[in-house]
């Protein structure tokens, strides 16, 4: 109905949970680690992550479409974000 292909919603998945990852990791290994740092990170790194996915297909495509969203390019800096961000 939407167009939407397995591998497009596969690379979405990695933005909209990637961002868990480094929290998630840092509470199962890291003593000082807080439960309200690791939800403020991942939910924080989850809008940058949808951010830059948007701002990325903009400018690589010049409009955002389901198509264009699902260019290599602008997955991978969404998803690069969301697993990196969250660890700041």
């Amino acid at each position: 109905i939407l167009g939407l292909n397995l591998g497009w919603v596969y690379l979405f998945m990695g933005i909209v949970i990637g961002s868990a990852v480094i929290p998630l990791w840092n509470m199962m290994t890291w003593k000082k680690a807080s439960g309200p740092g690791a939800v403020i990170a991942a939910w924080s790194g989850l809008v940058l992550a949808v951010a830059t996915w948007l701002i990325a297909c903009t400018i690589q495509s010049g409009s955002i479409t389901i198509d264009n969203l699902g260019k290599n390019e602008a997955m991978l800096s969404g998803n690069l974000v969301a697993i990196l961000s969250s660890g700041l």
